[in-house]
């Protein structure tokens, strides 16, 4: 399913939309990943010294941002 919504540009379909706003090029390439990194054969799966750690530590990086942006928010006080 998740190959399908990768290669569909659908992937929010199948995300919690309960669990927040989901960064959709950072979501798409965090699912690439998990699905080439279940490949059987291990010479198609990648490598998890070089290739794996930035791409973790991007995503990383747009969520720290976000929570930093989420928590720094004031809302007016309501009436």
């Amino acid at each position: 399913m998740v190959e399908m919504a990768t290669e569909e540009d659908n992937l929010l379909e199948l995300l919690d939309q309960e669990a927040g706003e989901w960064p959709l090029e950072e979501t798409k390439e965090l699912a690439v990943l998990a699905l080439n990194c279940t490949e059987l054969r291990r010479r198609d799966r990648p490598d998890l010294k070089d290739e794996v750690p930035p791409i973790l530590e991007r995503v990383k990086e747009v969520a720290d941002r976000a929570r930093h942006l989420k928590h720094n928010q004031t809302t007016p006080p309501s009436c």
